[in-house]
């Protein structure tokens, strides 16, 4: 193949088989119009420029253009004998990483409005699965909580009902993610959000979803050993500087430091409710 050159500095006419469409993170651009009355257009008027970054391989990784490229597609595959061989393309970076275009592309998506979750959660799995990237690399690139990232990609093992739902929004994400955790067949994830409907008034909410969650309750027992106690205290001390913790809940980390001055107090420790008198804070 003989190498091409640009028309004029950062513009180009490129094949259209050199131009590397990354449709699992790109998920909004696509879907918009219709690209049936876009191919008609592009049929009488040409391409308007797309935008792309030139990777080390010599390909173009599409960055803004989606529907004209599926427009184009559209176009080659019902005219194959009068195919768009090249497109313009306006050149943004040269020899960028795929992945990182892959991790702006969804950074630069996810704060569209129409962007809807189960499109994140494809998109996050694409990370995975096509860019090699682990959950903690995607949470710290994309500037979402790795609780967030987990939370989306648990939405791919939705059952049909629940993904209608999350479309519509009368699902959301928390309490979807919360009856997808609890539930592991289509048939009992369809009940639990059905149950969680109705007792939510038309919407299933993750407090709804929680309040119904199975109890199991622990034997009961009068008390603890020192070995125990100290088990435990390590346990509630490592949650408590482990720097990865993260919740929702503004008030769960004030339990968890009761927990542990309970706790200091069972092994000899001052007790904890002296500390609180004298700050003015006790009832």
């Amino acid at each position: 193949m003989t190498p091409m050159q640009p028309v004029r500095r950062d513009y180009w006419m490129v094949p259209v088989d050199m131009i590397v469409v990354d449709d699992d993170t790109n998920y909004t651009d696509g879907d918009r119009g219709d690209i049936e009355a876009l191919a008609q257009a592009i049929r009488h008027n040409g391409v308007d420029p797309i935008k792309c970054s030139r990777l080390e391989d010599g390909t173009f990784f599409l960055r803004e253009g989606f529907r004209r490229m599926r427009a184009v597609r559209l176009i080659n595959k019902q005219s194959p004998d009068t195919p768009i061989e090249r497109v313009p393309v306006i050149l943004a970076e040269r020899h960028a990483n795929e992945t990182d275009h892959a991790i702006h592309q969804i950074v630069e998506n996810s704060h569209r409005e129409d962007a809807t979750p189960l499109q994140k959660a494809t998109a996050y799995n694409a990370l995975i699965t096509i860019h090699g990237l682990q959950q903690e690399e995607i949470a710290t690139r994309t500037g979402e909580s790795l609780q967030v990232i987990r939370r989306h990609l648990l939405l791919l093992r939705a059952a049909p009902p629940i993904r209608k739902a999350l479309e519509k929004g009368t699902i959301g994400i928390t309490a979807a993610a919360e009856i997808i955790r609890k539930n592991k067949t289509e048939d009992e994830q369809h009940a639990a959000f059905e149950k969680a409907l109705a007792s939510g008034g038309g919407k299933a909410t993750a407090q709804v979803v929680q309040s119904q969650a199975k109890r199991i309750r622990a034997p009961y027992r009068t008390t603890r050993g020192h070995k125990e106690v100290s088990a435990a205290l390590g346990a509630i001390e490592a949650v408590i500087r482990d720097s990865t913790y993260r919740t929702d809940n503004k008030f769960e980390p004030a339990v968890w430091r009761g927990y542990l001055g309970a706790l200091k107090w069972v092994l000899g420790g001052p007790p904890p409710w002296i500390g609180t008198q004298a700050e003015g804070g006790s009832k």
